[in-house]
């Protein structure tokens, strides 16, 4: 650490005693520095702690979370499924009627219990957030104007695809 110095953000150590392809581990141990990234995308703080999945191209991810805000119209009541650290969502609460944000992924729910933290109490005051698999939550498609799904490579689960054929959002981005 003391070599380093301010070109070291943080130090962690991760095992995973497990004999899989699975690279990171269920073990974590911090010791020194920060204890999650911090990045401005869709001009919120998003809070990646180690575990939590974040874009490599922070550019890339800047446009696309641009774009998916202009199609969320003002004062929408917005449901997010697969929400990770809220690097979409985040930054929809400074206009959003309401944002719901769902994850399963405790290190994800770490960093947007920061990021949420780290926004105004008025915006807080228009958020919630459903943990757990998003099956288990498929009634927060009803009275939302917006859903958004950025779903991990295996794809929506089956019970929230059918909800959403079923009972079609407004807008399902």
């Amino acid at each position: 650490e003391a070599t380093l110095g301010d070109g070291l953000h943080s130090l962690w150590w991760n095992g995973n005693p497990a004999r899989t392809n699975t690279i990171l581990g269920p073990h974590w141990h911090h010791f020194a520095g920060a204890a999650a990234v911090r990045e401005t995308i869709g001009g919120a703080e998003v809070f990646f702690p180690p575990g939590a999945f974040g874009q490599t191209n922070l550019a890339l991810a800047e446009r696309l979370v641009a774009q998916v805000a202009g199609w969320v119209p003002d004062g929408a009541h917005v449901t997010e499924f697969h929400a990770g650290c809220g690097a979409i969502g985040l930054g929809l609460l400074a206009r959003a009627g309401h944002v719901t944000f769902n994850e399963i992924a405790p290190a994800a729910l770490a960093g947007l219990a920061l990021g949420l933290a780290a926004r105004p109490p008025a915006e807080r005051a228009r958020a919630a957030v459903l943990p757990g698999p998003a099956a288990a939550h498929v009634d927060a498609v009803h009275g939302a104007d917006v859903v958004l799904v950025d779903p991990p490579r295996k794809g929506l689960e089956a019970a929230l695809l059918a909800r959403l054929v079923d009972h079609p959002p407004a807008r399902l981005i």
